[in-house]
């Protein structure tokens, strides 16, 4: 019912394009080819709405499997974050302490091309990982001891300690994005892992848990 707005234009090698978007929403799609002599007529429109997400992590209260295991002996040394699809709200228990606390984001984990983006701060600031932003190359570098990671917006190929590396080498199409209005959000399982952290998903809470160092 209104106008199209551009939102990119993609090379002659790249076969797809990921759109970060909202959840509950309908979204109406159109492309066209290009070359050095113009542009092509568009394609027909595509529509598809969105799914609704969790908005908010289990009830801390409740005694069921998604609540974070606050009785259990501590493990000294071990830093561990629980994310929630949908959800700002994440659970963080520092290697000194003896519960987890509930913490807030600024923008919640997301799922695209099947892999959770969030903003990586919330991870990195735990561990004591050192993060920066190079607007002029849309790289993001995160630091933590001996490794030093560098990925690139809208780019699935990394740096690791100066060697290329894909961030999923079975899907090209997982990369870092920018989501309105402006927050980057990169590939969690890539970051962590490659930072010494244990990764674990639970589709039923649509839970990610992080642990470091891994077990």
């Amino acid at each position: 019912t209104g106008d199209f707005i551009e939102i990119a234009t993609v090379g002659s090698n790249v076969t797809g394009y990921t759109d970060a978007c909202e959840p509950e929403t309908v979204y109406t799609y159109r492309v066209r080819a290009y070359n050095g002599f113009g542009n092509s007529a568009y394609s027909n429109e595509d529509q598809a709405t969105t799914p609704a997400v969790t908005t908010t992590p289990p009830d801390s209260t409740t005694p069921d499997s998604t609540t974070p295991d606050t009785t259990a002996p501590d493990t000294p040394g071990r830093t561990e974050l629980r994310f929630y699809i949908g959800s700002a709200e994440y659970y963080l228990k520092g290697p000194d302490d003896t519960a987890s606390s509930l913490r807030t984001m600024d923008a919640a984990p997301m799922i695209l091309e099947g892999r959770t983006l969030l903003p990586i701060t919330y991870v990195s600031q735990p561990l004591g990982a050192v993060v920066n932003w190079n607007a002029a190359e849309d790289r993001v570098t995160v630091a933590l001891g001996s490794t030093t990671i560098s990925v690139f917006i809208n780019n699935s190929e990394a740096l690791v300690n100066g060697r290329a590396a894909q961030i999923d080498p079975a899907n090209p199409l997982v990369t870092p994005i920018i989501v309105p209005p402006g927050r980057t959000m990169l590939p969690l399982s890539f970051i962590a892992s490659q930072l010494g952290c244990q990764v674990s998903w639970d589709p039923v809470a649509r839970e990610v848990t992080v642990i470091y160092p891994k077990e």
